[in-house]
């Protein structure tokens, strides 16, 4: 029975890319290599699983493709067709052991992928996807920017995850039996994009080579090849490693660790961010209490300075005598005493000096006149007034 839904082998699509006539193709009777009401048969199959790839959003815009071996041939999707309306008329088939294309369609060409779907039947691989998934991208741009933080380089880099229920869906590696368990640790090796998808067949050979028991190869800010022993194990691992890429972006968003070690690594720069905030708390109000210190001793040294008379002539009393200014301002304390002294001492006047006068500096002092020796005080002559000259005044 086969393991594609049965509903499949009755869709039927109008393609711009249906049957074309006998002549062509470079061989006009192989038709018959790509004619076939079995579902599972490759050029079927091919078209099949590329509408399903379309629809997950795999294979956008004529993008990606499909191989499948079988026996001695190889079956390969043509390039620049919308995979969705793919036909098995569009299929190239080759043969295998000397690489000679047995069915080609003039009007079609064969999938840029071509060279690397060979990488991977030469390693024992009976199919071969190729997708440009965003997830796949997505992860690719996360272990470059993981790498760049850490200081490390792009090169040689590569996807690790574990603890991971999906992981179970990926065998543990070529001749090796069974798949990988929840405790296991996924490890997807990434390689450079390049100008030209053919010239990326090196760079999958290496990382083969370098990581035996892959079933898989990213291409940075490309997509992904997936291959497996069969269709159908090639169809799961793509499924299953889409899955998981698309969980590893959600996990990072949250900045949950794909792997132990990332965990770990996280502790200890939580930990150093830590104790570095705290020491700059430290050092912060180290400052600010140095700064208060600081204050309150500029505060303590510094002595306001009395404000000084500006120098000038000496005031004078009423009476038309000099006063010192300098025993007013020498000796605050003694100020009062000093100048009522002086005063008397430059002015001869005793008991009958008005103190509140004195000490401000001004006032008459006041002198006890006996009213019997009273005489009218005499005008200065220079104080009477003189009248206007003119006509005498008359008398009543």
């Amino acid at each position: 029975m086969s393991w594609l839904p049965r509903e499949f082998a009755a869709w039927t699509i109008v393609s711009p890319y249906a049957r074309r006539p006998v002549e062509n193709n470079m061989d006009g009777g192989n038709d018959h290599l790509v004619t076939s009401t079995d579902p599972n048969h490759p050029a079927n199959l091919i078209c099949t699983l590329c509408r399903n790839f379309y629809n997950l959003g795999w294979v956008t815009g004529t993008g990606g493709g499909t191989s499948i071996a079988r026996d001695s041939r190889i079956f390969i999707a043509p390039s620049g067709v919308q995979k969705e309306l793919m036909q098995p008329e569009n299929i190239f088939v080759m043969d295998r052991s000397t690489h000679n294309y047995l069915r080609k369609p003039l009007s079609l060409k064969p999938s840029a992928c071509t060279p690397l779907f060979l990488a991977a039947f030469d390693k024992g691989a009976g199919c071969c996807i190729h997708t440009h998934s965003q997830w796949a991208v997505l992860v690719t741009l996360l272990v470059e920017k993981a790498a760049a933080a850490s200081g490390g380089t792009s090169n040689d880099s590569c996807f690790e995850i574990e603890k991971i229920e999906q992981i179970k869906g990926i065998p543990r590696g070529k001749d090796k039996p069974g798949m990988l368990g929840f405790f296991d640790r996924l490890r997807i090796p990434i390689i450079e994009n390049t100008a030209h998808e053919e010239d990326l067949t090196q760079s999958l050979e290496e990382a083969m080579a370098s990581y035996p028991d892959t079933y898989a190869v990213l291409v940075r800010r490309h997509g992904v090849y997936v291959w497996g022993d069969d269709v159908a194990k090639a169809k799961t691992q793509a499924e299953s490693l889409d899955y998981i890429f698309r969980l590893a972006v959600e996990m990072r968003n949250l900045n949950l660790p794909w792997t132990a070690e990332e965990a770990v690594q996280e502790a200890q720069l939580s930990q150093q961010a830590l104790a570095a905030s705290k020491e700059s708390q430290r050092l912060l109000g180290s400052r600010q209490g140095q700064a208060k210190r600081n204050r309150e001793g500029l505060e303590k040294t510094t002595v306001e300075t009395p404000k000084k008379r500006r120098p000038g002539r000496p005031r004078k009393s009423l009476e038309g005598d000099l006063i010192d200014d300098s025993l007013l301002h020498s000796n605050p304390e003694s100020t009062q005493l000093e100048a009522q002294n002086h005063f008397t001492a430059v002015n001869g006047v005793g008991n009958g000096v008005n103190e509140s006068a004195a000490k401000k500096g001004r006032g008459r002092p006041k002198k006890e006149v006996d009213p019997d020796d009273a005489v009218a005080p005499t005008i200065p002559v220079h104080k009477v007034a003189k009248g206007r000259p003119g006509r005498p005044r008359r008398t009543l």
